[in-house]
């Protein structure tokens, strides 16, 4: 898909972003997409427009081609009326499965926020709480950056839930980079999977966390006389199977129960705390339970980044690399002004140093970025295209 663009548009980010989706991009969309309700978020808006229902993709490339989205989602749920702007005349059909990692949440990582006033350049620190610019009165803006290392860590964690999703449960997700922050993992369901209530997926997290295992369950031979029976084994199932390759990493080869723990020198609340921390998923469940989430759709445009919502290989995620270019949607040459001096670094292109006011010429796929971050202004694009 090429599309040349060309400069002098006011509006240049939002100019970039209808042009990709009047060229048709290729949208990853469930086979009933007759069943979700779509939304999206405009330029220059901080509310969503809700409630849209399409027949099939081509009317809602339609849609996209008059109205341009920064951010594009579909709903994880399926209604017999997606259009009904009220969610309880909707007829809920059921709904898939949706887990999201962000990798700064992750435990050693964290993200750079910086807040500054785009009007001054001003950099505030983090523990000013005003919302104005002490200096100017302008309102504050905000920009976040993942760390490489993160999304790397974060690609590792996605491989993680997919293999014990499917290991442990027959589930088979397909793994989705974000754009931005982390990755995401859907399950197409149908029943029983798809009729899980916020009650049942909230069981489903805990599970996956390791959140309230309980020990008299996960080891029931125990009795006032000891341990008995036979150590859990890797090959047991669910997380029995899990503390057993703990237990075999920590002491191998021992046959009782009893006679690991006290080569390791642990009782069994002990071992569960150190096999969560080894096999715990550190999935955001706010996404998970919620039976009505609006999923960001695959191939649409990060509004926060301008990447792509992409499909990642399980085989690919061991060894996945933040690559900024990989992702973009955009080559060619941008001639940004930046609104704030700063000198940072970009997950997967490198550092880049900017000076306020000082025009900039980049690859576009890095100007986009910056622009989308809210961090410069795109002056001008030379031969920029769809790539």
């Amino acid at each position: 898909m090429t599309s040349t663009l060309h400069p002098g548009s006011s509006r240049p980010l939002q100019r970039l972003f209808h042009a990709y989706y009047a060229a048709g991009p290729p949208l990853e969309l469930p086979a009933d997409m007759e069943l979700r309700e779509f939304a999206y978020q405009p330029f220059g808006s901080k509310s969503y427009v809700r409630h849209l229902a399409f027949q099939n993709k081509s009317m809602l490339l339609d849609e996209l081609r008059r109205k341009t989205p920064l951010h594009l989602y579909y709903s994880s749920a399926k209604y017999q009326y997606p259009e009904a702007p009220n969610m309880d005349d909707k007829g809920w059909l059921g709904s898939d499965l949706i887990f999201d990692i962000d990798a700064d949440h992750l435990p050693g990582c964290s993200s750079l926020k910086i807040r500054f006033c785009p009007a001054c350049g001003m950099i505030v620190g983090q523990e000013y709480r005003g919302e104005k610019c002490p200096r100017c009165g302008h309102s504050l803006s905000e920009f976040i950056v993942v760390p490489g290392e993160c999304l790397e860590k974060a690609a590792r964690e996605a491989l993680r839930l997919a293999e014990r999703l499917e290991s442990e449960l027959g589930l088979r997700p397909t793994v989705y980079f974000s754009g931005h922050r982390g990755f995401h993992l859907h399950v197409e369901c149908e029943e029983p999977c798809s009729q899980l209530d916020s009650g049942h997926r909230r069981e489903l997290v805990d599970y996956l966390k390791g959140i309230g295992l309980n020990p008299d369950i996960l080891f029931p031979a125990q009795s006032s006389r000891g341990f008995s029976a036979a150590s859990p084994s890797p090959s047991d199932p669910g997380w029995r199977g899990l503390l057993g390759k703990t237990l075999e990493h920590l002491s191998p080869g021992s046959k009782k129960l009893k006679d690991a723990l006290r080569d390791i020198g642990m009782g069994v609340e002990e071992l569960v705390k150190v096999a969560v921390k080894e096999w715990g998923i550190g999935l955001d469940e706010k996404v998970t339970i919620d039976t009505k989430r609006l999923v960001r759709i695959p191939g649409s445009l990060h509004g926060k980044t301008g990447l792509r919502v992409r499909r990642v290989e399980l085989s690919d995620l061991n060894s996945f690399k933040p690559s900024l270019e990989e992702y973009a949607a955009f080559r060619g040459k941008i001639l940004l002004k930046p609104l704030l001096s700063i000198d940072f670094e970009i997950p997967g292109a490198g550092r880049v140093e900017l000076s306020r006011g000082e025009a900039v010429r980049m690859e576009a796929y890095k100007g986009v970025y910056l622009a989308a971050k809210g961090i410069a202004v795109i002056l001008s694009m030379e031969e920029v295209e769809i790539s």
